[in-house]
C-alpha cells in the first residue's frame, strides 16, 4: 500500500477490518468495522454453538450500536453513559466469557475465536470508538459501497 501511495499522509479516522497492512498508518485514528466483527461473531457461535458468549456479544456489540444512532439523532457527542456503561458490561463479560472458554494454547498459532477474542479485548479502545466518538461510523460499509462500482467496472473490463 505504501508503494503505490495508499493513504500516504492520512491523518482522519480509519474504519477497517484489522487487516495487519493499516497498523502502518501512525497517523491515522483507527476503528474497527462492526459489520466485520459481527460477521466474525456469528462464524464464532457458529463453530461452538454450545457457547452464549457471541449471541451475547453480538446483541452488547448491536446494543451499542443503536445508543449511538439515538444519541446522533439528539445532536450528543457520544452515547450518554447510563446507556452505554450496561451494554458495555455486557460486552466485556461476554469477552471474558469467551477468553476462559478458548484458553491460550501453547505456541504461536491460537484459534481464529481465540485471536478474535485477544484482539476484541486489546483494541478495545478501536472496536468501541464508534460510541466514544460519534462522528465515526459503526461499519466501513459505505466506503466499501462507494468503490463497489469502480471494482466491479475493473473486473469486467478484465482489469486486476
Amino acid at each position: 500500500m505504501t508503494e503505490f501511495d495508499v493513504l500516504p499522509a492520512f491523518g482522519g479516522t480509519v474504519v477497517h477490518d484489522a487487516l495487519s497492512v493499516y497498523d502502518t498508518y501512525q497517523q491515522a485514528r483507527h476503528a474497527q468495522c462492526g459489520a466485520h466483527l459481527a460477521r466474525e461473531l456469528v462464524a464464532a457461535g457458529e463453530a461452538d454453538p454450545d457457547q452464549v458468549w457471541p449471541e451475547q456479544a453480538l446483541r452488547a456489540l448491536y446494543g451499542l450500536n443503536t445508543a449511538a444512532h439515538h444519541a446522533r439523532d439528539q445532536q450528543l457527542t457520544a452515547v450518554p453513559p447510563e446507556i452505554a456503561d450496561p451494554l458495555l458490561a455486557s460486552w466485556r463479560h461476554a469477552l471474558l466469557v469467551g477468553l476462559a472458554e478458548h484458553r491460550r494454547v501453547p505456541g504461536r498459532r491460537q484459534s481464529k475465536t481465540r485471536n478474535l477474542l485477544e484482539r476484541l479485548r486489546d483494541r478495545d479502545e478501536q472496536v468501541l470508538l464508534f460510541t466514544r466518538d460519534l462522528s465515526v461510523p459503526f461499519t466501513n460499509n459505505q466506503a466499501e459501497r462507494d468503490i463497489r462500482p469502480t471494482k466491479t467496472q475493473m473486473k469486467i473490463s478484465g482489469c486486476h
